[in-house]
């Protein structure tokens, strides 16, 4: 996977803390009964997890093969669900990593496979004001995205910026770059998968809508 390569020589040029799993023993199709992207599960089957950390700034890609893994993480966001005014439709997602030690999640949305198995990729936070968002047209255009997130932000501020440039709302410029993802949300496509009050949806349309 090109992405992930390119993230973990990007963090160990910055000087990036990386901790990678073993190879899982068994990767499953399905979780919880919705399908894994494939390119996650070629990963976990040679990494199961990894956490990257620089200060305060945490990436966790969860494993398929411990107790709180993969399942165990799906499983708790999908009871939390209906706690959403609109209840938000996490058994149609695989989250799959977590953002920082913040209730804030990437998830791939398998209805939406592109025609080589790839799945594109939501961020959902369930903070007190949940949000989702698109992020990434396939789980290694997300390794991608962080490489290059973290190119910038710390190539402006130092080991500091990550905790200065907000990903993805000080990045917008980061996601566009990404054509998939792009024609998928004006589209509408990912428009069901799309939550937050109104400074968030107009973040979406300012970045994505031209030419929808």
């Amino acid at each position: 996977m090109q992405g992930f390569d390119r993230l973990l020589d990007t963090c160990r040029t910055l000087g990036i803390g990386v901790e990678l799993g073993q190879g899982a023993m068994r990767v499953p199709e399905t979780i919880l009964g919705t399908p894994l992207d494939g390119d996650l599960a070629r990963l976990l089957a040679t990494h199961d997890g990894c956490r990257l950390r620089l200060g305060g700034w945490r990436f966790t890609l969860y494993p398929v093969g411990t107790d709180e893994g993969l399942v165990y993480q799906n499983e708790g966001l999908r009871r939390l669900s209906n706690d959403y005014l609109e209840p938000y439709p996490f058994s149609e997602l695989v989250v799959f990593a977590q953002k920082g030690l913040q209730a804030t999640y990437f998830a791939t949305v398998p209805k939406l496979a592109n025609s080589s198995g790839r799945h594109p990729v939501i961020l959902v936070d369930t903070h007190e004001d949940p949000w989702a968002l698109p992020i990434a047209s396939s789980v290694d255009g997300t390794f991608t995205l962080l490489a290059r997130y973290l190119d910038f932000a710390i190539g402006r501020s130092g080991p500091e910026g990550p905790a200065e440039y907000d990903l993805p709302f000080d990045v917008p410029q980061l996601l566009v770059e990404d054509g998939p993802l792009r024609s998928l949300v004006q589209s509408g496509a990912l428009d069901p998968f799309v939550r937050g009050d109104s400074v968030v949806q107009e973040w979406v349309r300012q970045t994505f809508d031209s030419g929808r």
